[in-house]
């Protein structure tokens, strides 16, 4: 694991040092970690600071409920997003509501990859500069991907 200003840097890939890679999952919030393209990014968009450590919120009161997503619209449009290899604000940013958008055919596509340039302190997207890395089939998969929906 390297570090840049401070910031530790998880690897996706084979470790330089030999060390096994740990998957994007993986990643505690507020680390920075380098993508399957070489760019790295800010888990979940913000990083952690001794004003405000990562995983330091508090339990969610018993009546702040949200169902578990499901249904034939949210696997149509999983199915669709998954098979165009697109991402959507929807998963990246943990949106409690993907469950309803997903169920009425909608989703939020993110165009230029799966990581924000931006560092919205309200948002949970990957932040980071994907330093020109574009997929050049997506805008193509889009399309298709709003026609099928």
């Amino acid at each position: 694991m390297a570090d840049f200003k401070g910031i530790p840097i998880h690897s996706q890939g084979p470790a330089a040092d030999g060390a096994p890679a740990r998957p994007a999952g993986a990643v505690p919030s507020g680390d920075k970690y380098t993508t399957s393209q070489g760019f790295t990014a800010v888990k979940d968009g913000i990083k952690s600071t001794a004003r405000a450590p990562a995983g330091g919120a508090a339990r969610k009161p018993a009546w702040l409920r949200a169902r578990m997503p499901a249904g034939e619209g949210f696997s149509a449009v999983r199915q669709i997003v998954q098979g165009h290899r697109l991402s959507t604000v929807c998963e990246e940013a943990k949106c409690p509501n993907i469950g309803e958008c997903w169920n009425a055919g909608t989703a939020t596509i993110m165009l230029m990859g799966s990581v924000c340039t931006r560092a919205c302190r309200f948002c949970s997207v990957d932040t980071g500069n994907p330093r020109g890395w574009l997929d050049a089939e997506e805008p193509a998969n889009a399309a298709r991907s709003v026609a099928l929906m």
